[in-house]
């Protein structure tokens, strides 16, 4: 039998043990549900979209990027989508504007198994692979670019994503994280509990998972993301993730995740965002980064999870154009 545990952010896999039932209790006092701004998306002015690209993954998959380049370039920008999304799903706006106001060439990758890219859908064979495929897309973006700052950006649990990836042993270093919305993860405590969760987490694929020492369940579904189902169909949104996957994304260990963190970090979360707490992630932020490094690190006033993907752009390439 599936134990099924409603969390407000579904990007994520619950804690085990007493943490785990205190969390969902604390559900029977959820503040009201806040709707996902979808809206704000489809109102955005359309963007031309340049043609896909593919690049070989290091198992030989094809991943799929949109690569948005400026007359002159000099800088990149590799940013990563959210849980379940894609390069065309609201980013290719803040490609657009990076672009043509701040010189910045912007590659925007599909997740292995997301989108145009080739993989089982939102079950990758390990998390490593997810992580590898970071390596991949930094090394096309060096090739296209070689002696330009390269760095690194992500939304939701695609800035999570880098989290990892950036205490991965195998990292390609760069120039800088650009981290919009992030989910910090269920150690952090900054998500919002709403009567009305994101998706559904299977709390017993990841405790199989555990108590097989990572031997059963790693393709067991953990998360069911509840996406519109016109939305999930007409912008091609992976439905659910596994337990490899939802371990590729999710911070284990944030506070020191973000502590060890030795590039210049940047955040930008809106002061209405619906999945997260913005001023527990702003706080979050500002204790555990190293204060040398940690420079943006703002709430954005009017923007919820979604929405600040329009002025994204903008957010991020102001501060790009102060760097050397």
């Amino acid at each position: 039998m599936t134990t099924e545990i409603r969390l407000n952010n579904r990007h994520l896999h619950p804690l085990f043990g007493l943490a785990a039932i205190v969390g969902s209790l604390a559900i029977l006092f959820a503040e009201p549900a806040r709707a996902l701004d979808y809206a704000s998306l489809e109102a955005a002015k359309a963007v031309p979209l340049p043609e896909r690209e593919y690049l070989t993954a290091q198992d030989g998959l094809r991943l799929a990027v949109r690569h948005y380049t400026p007359a002159s370039a000099r800088r990149a920008l590799v940013f990563y989508h959210g849980g379940g999304a894609n390069a065309d799903a609201g980013y290719q706006l803040l490609a657009q504007q990076l672009g043509d106001a701040y010189q910045t060439a912007v590659i925007l990758p599909d997740m292995r198994g997301h989108g145009a890219s080739e993989g089982e859908r939102g079950a990758p064979v390990s998390k490593d692979r997810v992580w590898a495929d970071v390596d991949t897309a930094l090394d096309y973006a060096h090739a296209r670019y070689p002696g330009l700052p390269v760095y690194l950006g992500g939304h939701s649990s695609g800035a999570s994503m880098l989290l990892n990836y950036s205490q991965w042993k195998e990292a390609t270093p760069v120039d800088g994280l650009l981290l919009i919305a992030p989910q910090l993860g269920y150690k952090s405590g900054t998500d919002r509990q709403t009567e009305t969760p994101f998706a559904r987490v299977s709390l017993s694929s990841f405790i199989l998972y555990r108590l097989s020492f990572s031997l059963l369940c790693a393709q067991c579904t953990a998360v069911e993301f509840d996406y519109p189902p016109e939305i999930q169909s007409r912008a091609n949104l992976v439905d659910r993730y596994t337990v490899q996957m939802s371990l590729a994304v999710t911070p284990n260990a944030p506070d020191d995740q973000v502590g060890a963190l030795q590039v210049p970090v940047n955040m930008w979360i809106g002061d209405q965002d619906e999945l997260f707490d913005p001023l527990k992630v702003q706080q979050f932020m500002a204790a555990h980064a190293n204060p040398k490094w940690l420079n943006e690190n703002r709430l954005v006033s009017g923007e919820g999870h979604f929405s600040i993907l329009r002025r994204a752009g903008t957010l991020m390439g102001d501060w790009l154009v102060t760097q050397p």
